[in-house]
């Protein structure tokens, strides 16, 4: 998995935290019609390479989230999941994560499926409700970047960046797409060359989780910001931190998470000052 984010890291130019298109003339995916499926599918292959990742979505309620990972790699496949809890805890299992870089095993995905809809959005920007038949996809883009960006990884395709291919309307508010995406090298190089395709969905109501969900055997680590001491010096950062998995369940796990938030905001309350 690893060389294939050291590829999408690597390849784009690094923005400062947060992508924050409200303020540029960039894209973000906030504003694509297409950016609330329920259900969605994104295959990212480098240009001339064998080696591709397949990465499934399913987005529940309350920042929920069940990410279906495959690997191909040197003719070797590994297949994973990831299970987002109340957007705050991180299930994995059949996955390996680089010791200090765990959160980008969800980043990668993330971000690729931001730069999906935002293509879509800027070929299709009637979306999804509207989209009566399927299309031929094929645009250049001069002058504006695409943004992408969660709260611990950002990025910035530079223009010009071009993107040709087929979106193919399967069934109502369901369609498949195959998009190849072009956009200049951040050292001036080569045109950096992709093929994302997959399929997007949305019904009447986003998937749900049961909180009986059996989850003993995963492995859990916590989303949100964090410190470490280096060299005499505290560092800030944001990330995914390892924990014991301590439930059974989903729902065991949800009130925890409720039972760590209530007892940090408990902490964070002002002494009440006497009167006299």
């Amino acid at each position: 998995m690893k060389s294939l984010i050291s590829f999408l890291f690597m390849s784009f130019v690094t923005a400062d935290a947060l992508a924050d298109c409200g303020k540029s003339d960039d894209i973000c995916a906030a504003v694509s019609p297409w950016a609330r499926a329920n259900t969605a599918s994104v295959r990212v292959q480098p240009e001339n390479s064998p080696d591709f990742d397949l990465w499934d979505f399913k987005f529940g309620r309350e920042n929920d989230l069940l990410l279906r990972i495959e690997t191909h790699r040197d003719k070797q496949q590994t297949q994973g999941e990831i299970l987002l809890v109340s957007g705050r805890a991180m299930l994995t299992k059949g996955i390996s994560l680089d010791k200090g870089y765990e959160i980008d095993a969800l980043d990668a995905p993330v971000l690729m499926y931001q730069l999906v809809v935002s293509l879509l959005g800027q070929a299709l920007p009637e979306g999804p409700e509207k989209l009566a038949a399927s299309r031929q996809i094929s645009m250049a883009e001069p002058k504006r970047g695409i943004r992408i960006a969660t709260h611990s990884a950002s990025g910035r395709f530079p223009p010009p960046w071009s993107v040709d291919g087929t979106i193919e309307k399967v069934g109502i508010l369901q369609f498949d797409y195959s998009l190849d995406f072009a956009y200049p090298a951040e050292d001036g190089g080569e045109t950096v060359k992709m093929r994302l395709s997959g399929n997007w969905k949305k019904g009447s109501a986003p998937p749900t989780f049961d909180d009986t969900m059996n989850i003993e055997g995963w492995s859990l680590h916590t989303i949100g910001p964090f410190s470490i001491k280096q060299e005499g010096s505290t560092i800030y950062d944001y990330g995914a931190q390892a924990k014991p998995l301590q439930v059974r369940t989903v729902g065991e796990l949800r009130k925890a998470l409720a039972r760590d938030e209530a007892s940090s905001n408990k902490q964070l309350q002002p002494t009440a000052q006497g009167g006299g």
